[in-house]
């Protein structure tokens, strides 16, 4: 048999999907709650869930992984919420003796439910991880081996359905607590006497008790010892190899009942920092958590000035800030190493005079991919149906007869609907790449228009050597270009020539890439078919500006984005890469 998947259907009465993948080891992840005030209790809340999509990612340094399935209204599981919020989590080992409460454990509970508690599972805390003394992790005692981990990043997939989206969440681990009985008389870990267990497909699950040993022909000790997963053996020279035996040894004495490793580092704690984030949009500062020296402050990103008491700030995030708010940041926080705009460009920090070579800058790029698109995806369907003009009949009292009662069906040389509409996405970015599957859905065939060409998404992007070729063949041109030097006027008298009378132009990107001058000629002589502009060379556009007045031509006053979906999220990332000397998301 063959199918595939979300677009034919297997014809068996399960899917079998899950049940190709199999044996998957669980991933029985315990967390607490962040210690905030936006928390429902004043003490921390603990969870505890399994999830069947866990696995570890490599071994020098030991990274894991697990993936939560988002829930049936499209929001994170509690336990990314919390992994995400205090930077940490433990992974506990399902074994056959615990398969009752690992079951018991899946159960959908409110938030404040301790599952702990709620199965009856003792715990033991975590010590190893950032903010334990005040708000460790629970661990569940019983399981024989555990890991302490230190959360890396998130990876969203998106999915069909609310829960088809899922959450990958990477941690490293910093400690592993192996029980002494799970241990051979070899020094191996034991299955024979852990027994884990693991997910199958539908509701099967196997229990691992036997191994069996097959070593590579062939390969050099560096190599099999890779494939052990020993770090040591593989990287380290023999007296280093001797050296970190003793340490071990001594370890073991003083750990008692546990073989623990941690992760060491000889940096001292970062001083305090300082955040300065805006009022200007709802921002959750309970979601910029797990940085023990950071502290936030709102401010006033409209008033001329800043509080003196924060001229010491190191990390600015700035939206819709007045020229003078950002003139006088500019002038007076001496100590500002960083600034997070939540803008898709940073020309509002770069005009007030902000050096690029001097403080890190970072955009909000993928912020507004979603807004955008749909907004985009408004204005094409506002072109093709006509909504504009039965608007302006009823304003005149008047009966569009004309765009009621039987119409022609995809007639050749017009552009009435988007079904096998020929639509051209001139820069394909991640804003294209939200726009083209609501497009694709509805009928329409796209092609995309960028530098470079290639294939993404599954969309063929032609470069700009082919663009008359392409302009000549398509119905609705949805520029969604950059702002700079190289893009302006982009779209000029001689490319507007290019396109069909029956064409329409939709600009959602930046108002500079087209010639207004040029495509009002083109709109008055009736070279086009109609345009929609979200972006103009001007904001706000004059009072008086010709445009108001073209033919066939839609303005709406830059509303496209203007509201950051995900700013807590990359701001946290970005926030852990500043801190960890990484390269930084969206950097100029």
């Amino acid at each position: 048999m063959f199918y595939q998947p979300g677009k034919t259907h297997h014809h068996l009465p399960f899917d079998p999907f899950k049940a190709c993948v199999v044996p998957r080891p669980i991933g029985w992840i315990s967390t607490t709650s962040p210690l905030t005030s936006s928390c429902p209790s004043p003490q921390p809340i603990h969870n505890l869930a399994p999830f069947s999509q866990f696995t570890n990612l490599s071994f020098d340094p030991p990274y894991v992984m697990f993936a939560a399935n988002q829930t049936p209204e499209g929001s994170k599981k509690d336990t990314v919420r919390n992994v995400e919020s205090t930077a940490k989590f433990v992974w506990n080992l399902a074994t056959w003796d615990l398969r009752e409460k690992v079951n018991a454990s899946a159960q959908q509970v409110p938030f404040e439910v301790d599952e702990f508690e709620h199965v009856g599972l003792e715990k033991e805390f975590s010590s190893c991880l950032p903010g334990d003394d005040e708000n460790p992790v629970p661990m569940v005692k019983e399981s024989p081996v555990k890991f302490e981990c230190s959360y890396h990043s998130t990876l969203r997939l998106p999915g069909v359905s609310a829960m088809g989206g899922v959450d990958l969440v990477i941690g490293k681990v910093e400690g592993v607590h192996i029980a002494d009985w799970a241990l051979s008389r070899g020094g191996k870990l034991d299955i024979g006497k852990t027994k884990p267990i693991a997910r199958c497909g539908y509701y099967e699950y196997v229990v691992l008790d036997k191994t069996f040993e097959m070593v590579i022909p062939g390969g050099d000790r560096a190599i099999l010892a890779g494939l052990e997963g020993n770090a040591e053996q593989s990287m380290l020279q023999p007296p280093l190899r001797q050296s970190l035996r003793l340490f071990k040894r001594l370890a073991r004495g003083s750990l008692g009942t546990s073989v623990a490793t941690r992760a060491f580092s000889s940096t001292s704690s970062p001083a305090s920092m300082k955040l300065l984030y805006p009022t200007s949009l709802v921002l959750d500062p309970a979601k910029i958590t797990g940085f023990p020296t950071l502290t936030l402050h709102p401010y006033d990103v409209k008033s001329p000035t800043l509080p003196t008491e924060h001229h010491d700030a190191e990390v600015l995030v700035t939206w819709a800030n007045s020229k003078d708010n950002l003139t006088y940041a500019v002038e007076n926080l001496k100590d500002l190493k960083w600034i997070q705009s939540l803008a898709a460009g940073p020309n509002d920090v770069l005009s007030a005079g902000f050096d690029a070579s001097k403080v890190k800058i970072t955009t909000g790029s993928g912020l507004h991919d979603n807004t955008v698109a749909e907004h985009a995806l408004g204005l094409l369907l506002n072109a093709a149906r006509r909504f504009y003009e039965m608007r302006d009949y009823q304003l005149q009292g008047k009966w569009p007869g004309h765009l009621g009662g039987p119409q022609p069906d995809r007639e050749k040389g017009t552009f009435r609907t988007l079904r096998d509409a020929r639509v051209t996405i001139w820069g394909f970015g991640n804003i294209a790449k939200s726009l083209t599957p609501h497009l694709l859905a509805l009928g329409a065939t796209v092609k995309g228009l960028a530098r470079s060409k290639g294939v993404r998404d599954g969309i063929e992007v032609f470069g700009e050597d082919s663009l008359e070729e392409i302009l000549k063949e398509t119905d609705a041109l949805v520029m969604i270009l950059p702002g700079d030097a190289s893009t302006k006027h982009a779209l000029n008298k001689e490319r507007l020539g290019y396109l069909p009378n029956h064409a329409w132009v939709v600009n959602v990107g930046r108002g500079t890439s087209i010639d207004e001058d040029a495509l009002f000629e083109a709109l008055e002589g009736e070279q086009i078919g109609g345009a929609a502009l979200d972006v103009f060379e001007t904001e706000p556009l004059p009072e008086g500006n010709k445009l108001y007045g073209a033919k066939n031509l839609i303005l709406s006053p830059h509303a496209a984005g203007g509201r950051p979906q995900g700013a807590e999220e990359l701001i946290v990332e970005n926030l852990r890469k500043f801190l960890g000397g990484q390269e930084l998301k969206n950097i100029i």
